[in-house]
Parts: C-alpha cells; structure tokens; sequence
C-alpha cells in the first residue's frame, strides 16, 4: 500500500514530465539536444531537428570539388530544409570529420560567367536542391572510392 507521500511524489513526477513536453512542444523542440525528436513546426528563422526517419527521406550524392563538397538532394519530406550536416570519412588519412551544409547564396551568372549573390532558399517538400559546405583540404587527394559521406542531422521547418 503506498503511503500519502509517495503518492505526492508520484503526482509531482507526472507532473514534471507533462511540464517539460509541454515546453518542448510549444517551443517547436530543442535544436540544442538533437536526440529529442522535433515538435511543432519551426520556422525559416528557427528550425527544428528533423527525427531520424524523416533524415532517411533525403537522397542523392555529393562529390568535392576545389575545396568545397557539393551535393544534389531529393528532399522525400513534408518538410523545408535549411541545413544538412555531413560527416565526411577521408578514407586515404583514416579521418573523419563533421560540416554543416547550407543552400548556396551565389549562383553562376550563365551570361557574365561570374558568380553572383542570390536570396538563400531552403530545399522545399518533394522537390530537389543543392547544398554546399567549405571543406577546405580535406579531401585533396583522395580519388573517387577513398571518401565517404553520409546525413547525420537535418533541419527544417513546416509551412
């Protein structure tokens, strides 16, 4: 038989827990502590931390090129997607290491050949976009096969 006090401790532990879902739920999540899976929508000005399945919805490949890495995604997901953070494997040094990607903000001028500045726009729901990130030299040298690349985080935003 349980005593009154720890039927009161019982009753203040639910109510933690309803408290801190409910701040997490109306705070569209914490980008702060990814293992949390997101709530709420988020916004372009603040996004949340896509959850593990969702991530498994964004495809396509990647390929460095002098000095930056480069990717063509195909965003499977109700969500918009500002940022994608990679880990990189140089296989040729034994190394690995994180970087975020993001929307390019310049884009090819086809007529002066000239890279100018562009409004930065998120990969949209069903809908493919290009995400670069600067990887400086870690991967000079290593051909085709003697890198690695995978998604370990997303974030977004619903409309």
């Amino acid at each position: 038989m349980k005593t009154t006090g720890q039927r009161s401790n019982i009753f203040w532990s639910v109510i933690c827990v309803a408290a801190t879902a409910y701040l997490l739920y109306s705070t569209g999540g914490c980008e702060h502590f990814p293992e949390f899976p997101h709530f709420g929508r988020g916004s372009a000005e603040s996004p949340v931390s896509l959850n593990p399945s969702e991530i498994a919805k964004i495809t396509g490949g990647g390929n460095p090129y002098q000095g930056s890495f480069y990717t063509q995604l195909y965003n499977g997901t109700d969500w918009s997607v500002t940022r994608i953070d990679v880990t990189l494997t140089n296989k040729k040094t034994s190394s690995e290491r994180r970087f975020l990607l993001s929307p390019p903000s310049t884009k090819l001028d086809l007529d002066t050949m000239k890279q100018v500045p562009t409004k930065v726009e998120p990969m949209r729901p069903f809908s493919k976009g290009t995400f670069q990130a600067d990887i400086g030299d870690f991967l000079n040298g290593a051909k085709e096969g003697e890198w690695t690349w995978s998604i370990t985080s997303a974030f977004g935003f619903r409309e």
